[in-house]
């Protein structure tokens, strides 16, 4: 009795031989994917659930998170010179910093009661570290600048700095100091406790300022000096912590809070002790005013008087769920404010960049569908062109998950990104099919001809697709920007 040879023994056979042959390398992810569908299914299927998870929890925002290595110090010197505040500030504060590691340029702008210095470092500096060296070296030069000039600030350049959502706060009936102290009071506070947001600013209408207008000619009639009545000020204006009680069950922190209360404290506060026993006080020396600041800006909204309100993120924090806890605020605030006062939303950046990303999608989409289109017009084969069509979501799906682990964000140049990936996955999906496809022509069983048709081009469309990936080395900050790569993490020195 002889036993007969099944007809596809031959061709099970030939796969057999090509899924050996190409065991190594590039071809050996094919032909695992081959031999064993299974698993290749519950790889690709468990890369797509984390990706879709990573597509959830990705943060969104109008620019990547890029840090540059440049800082600004701003110094306030009320009433001084353009020429004073250069000689006296800007230099002093220039010469601080010029010794600096990794320096590369110092920009300096002196204006009347102002100085801006700004300090820009080399692109191998670490941009978190450079800001706290230039507030040590601008601290460390205090004693030297003028004694009335308003603290420094020292801000490290970031794109997500930028306010997220500006307000307007205005009414019929309102003044600009009163809408001021409305968004002071009422406002700020309760947008400062909103999850997510870093820094709450009021632009626009009239500050309360109590001033004390010294009068010269009292000043040497009492033989007393400028400084003696600002001394005497600050010491009985103070807020203090004055320790802690423990009575055994419980701790209590105690606080000295003696700050002036009304503008009479400050009338009555004693300069200087007369032998006689008489005292010279604030209201022999000066008059005290409860007034305003200077008003630099004007706010108006929808034309009448008013004020401006920005919110800003915390750098970390997603645009658009910070914008809508924002919005959410905002309607608790809005039935909290004084009848006839309005508090309207002029900006919001969320909404762009909402519309931005609906606009990728869209694009996406129709890049799919017309991609099918072309592919079914010229390959004449509906199994191709839906091989070609899973190609693109899938692959898709997987970088959100390389996104959400490298610290990426969706921004426009990632989704830019994305979009342009369409192109170079159909262009490689029909280079491969095309190959196959010859194979198939001659003979060769479809396992034969995915196996021969890959492994013969392998090499050549993972060169065209990695074509691009060295750009990814460069590490300078302008280079991060164009490819929307997180700055780097560095480990603190150790001293």
């Amino acid at each position: 009795m002889t036993s007969k040879t099944p007809p596809n023994q031959p061709a099970n056979h030939e796969a057999e031989s090509a899924l050996d042959e190409s065991s190594g390398g590039i071809g050996g992810i094919t032909a695992l994917s081959i031999r064993r569908p299974l698993f290749m299914l519950m790889v690709i299927l468990s890369v797509m659930i984390f990706g879709l998870i990573a597509y959830g929890r990705l943060g969104v925002d109008l620019f990547p998170s890029v840090n540059f290595p440049v800082v600004s110090v701003s110094i306030p010197y009320p009433g001084a010179s353009p020429e004073v505040v250069e000689s006296l500030v800007t230099r002093p504060v220039e010469d601080a910093v010029s010794g600096l590691a990794d320096l590369d340029t110092i920009n300096s702008t002196s204006s009347e009661g102002v100085a801006v210095v700004i300090v820009t470092f080399k692109d191998k500096a670490d941009p978190q570290t450079v800001a706290i060296e230039v507030e040590k070296r601008v601290n460390g030069i205090r004693g030297q600048l003028p004694n009335d000039i308003i603290a420094p600030t020292i801000l490290k350049f970031d794109f997500t700095a930028a306010p997220i959502i500006t307000l307007g706060l205005t009414g019929a009936n309102v003044t600009p100091a009163q809408a001021f102290r409305i968004a002071d009071e009422l406002v700020r506070p309760k947008l400062e406790t909103t999850n997510g947001v870093g820094q709450v600013s009021i632009f626009g209408g009239q500050q309360r300022e109590v001033q004390v207008k010294v009068d010269p000619n009292r000043l040497r009639a009492y033989n007393l000096t400028l400084a003696q009545v600002s001394q005497a000020l600050g010491s009985e204006n103070i807020d203090a912590p004055g320790g802690r009680v423990d009575d055994g069950s419980r701790n209590l922190n105690i606080r000295l809070d003696a700050r002036f209360r009304s503008v009479d404290q400050i009338r009555d506060t004693v300069v200087q002790a007369l032998p006689t026993g008489g005292t010279i006080r604030v209201r022999d020396l000066a008059e005290v005013i409860d007034g305003y600041k200077e008003q630099t800006f004007l706010a108006r909204v929808n034309g009448a008087p008013g004020v401006g309100i920005s919110v800003s993120k915390q750098s970390s924090s997603n645009v658009t769920q910070t914008a809508a806890n924002v919005r959410a605020t905002l309607a608790k605030i809005r039935t909290t404010l004084p009848e006839g006062v309005e508090l309207v939303g002029i900006q919001d950046s969320s909404e762009f960049i909402t519309s931005s990303l609906n606009g990728v999608q869209r694009t996406l989409l129709e890049a799919n569908i017309l991609t099918g289109i072309v592919l079914l017009a010229f390959l004449h084969s509906w199994r191709s062109t839906l091989i070609v069509l899973l190609a693109i979501p899938t692959s898709l799906i997987a970088t959100f998950a390389f996104m959400y682990l490298q610290g990426f964000t969706f921004n426009f140049l990632t989704t830019l990104a994305l979009t342009l990936t369409v192109g170079i996955l159909v262009d490689d999906s029909i280079v491969v099919l095309e190959n196959i496809f010859q194979f198939l022509k001659r003979g060769d069983s479809p396992r034969v001809a995915a196996v021969r048709g890959r492994a013969e081009i392998g090499l050549a469309a993972l060169a065209i697709t990695l074509v691009s990936v060295p750009e990814a080395s460069c590490k300078t900050s302008s280079a991060r920007v164009e490819l929307s790569w997180p700055p780097p993490k560095r480990k603190p020195a150790k001293g």
